[in-house]
């Protein structure tokens, strides 16, 4: 963060957890409930393997409250007694699948329920390491601000951070032969890595009131602050501010100076003795 930044945290012994829509990549939180497939993909394999289910030998394993577990059923006796091809049984669905595809594309409430829970949650971000240099230019104002380590205690809120997972593709849990299972009742309904140089962990907190902020400043356990480290390119006057801030914790913190290397693309932190 930068040094001015700092000195608030430090202060008000305070951290702040964001909403999604105000994270610097416009990629975050994308819909996890979001399918990975075209709907009109879909309406051949379903009509070829119902068509499959109602003409087979052997009894299909079907889950009782599946949505077209009735018709199947029913068909299946139909096919016995009728005498009708595979085909026949294809023409006949034909309306009713691309009805059914229909409704279930109309169904939007899986975006409705994403849209609420990024507006009502807050996150808080942290980084594994202090020595990135990137971390530096893109968050600590250029190298001028600082970084905060903290150690979490045993009960400590900052314990449900967990690690973030990065990955060049969108996670979809929903793919078009899971589908296909479900709206032929043999399977229940589904249930719906370039910035992985940051090393990220996050929290993620339902805020207790929505209002105008998109953030929320929130109180940390200051035993929980182990140490500073300023920037390769801190002034002074920013050092000092921040030394009079950190004096208003009960425990001692650390100080390190942050050094580019003169020979590698490479930061390392220097401990500091601060009276």
């Amino acid at each position: 963060m930068s040094a001015q930044t700092a000195v608030s945290v430090l202060l008000r012994k305070r951290l702040r957890w964001s909403a999604p829509e105000i994270f610097n990549d416009p990629f975050e939180f994308k819909n996890p409930s979001e399918f990975a497939f075209e709907w009109r993909d879909l309406e051949q394999p379903l009509l070829d393997t119902l068509a499959r289910l109602v003409t087979q030998k052997e009894e299909p394993e079907l889950l009782p409250d599946g949505p077209t577990a009735d018709n199947i059923k029913s068909d299946r006796i139909r096919y016995r007694w009728t005498g009708l091809e595979v085909q026949d049984f294809r023409r006949m669905y034909q309306p009713g699948i691309a009805a059914l595809i229909d409704r279930f594309r109309a169904d939007t409430s899986h975006h409705s329920r994403w849209a609420e829970m990024k507006r009502e949650y807050r996150v808080l971000c942290f980084a594994e390491t202090e020595t990135n240099i990137l971390l530096w230019s893109h968050y600590a104002n250029s190298h001028k601000g600082v970084a905060l380590g903290f150690e979490v205690q045993s009960g400590s809120d900052l314990q449900a951070v967990r690690k973030v997972s990065y990955s060049k593709d969108v996670p979809f849990p929903v793919t078009l032969q899971e589908m296909l299972l479900y709206l032929t009742s043999q399977a229940p309904k589904p249930k719906s890595e370039d910035w992985s140089y940051e090393k990220e962990w996050r929290i993620l907190r339902k805020a207790s009131e929505v209002g105008p902020d998109r953030f929320i400043d929130i109180p940390f356990p200051p035993e929980e602050l182990v140490a500073i480290y300023w920037g390769c390119r801190a002034s002074e006057s920013s050092k000092e501010e921040i030394i009079a801030a950190a004096r208003t914790f009960p425990a001692p913190i650390k100080f390190f100076q942050m050094i580019d290397e003169p020979k590698r693309f490479e930061l390392t932190p220097v401990p500091l003795t601060v009276r």
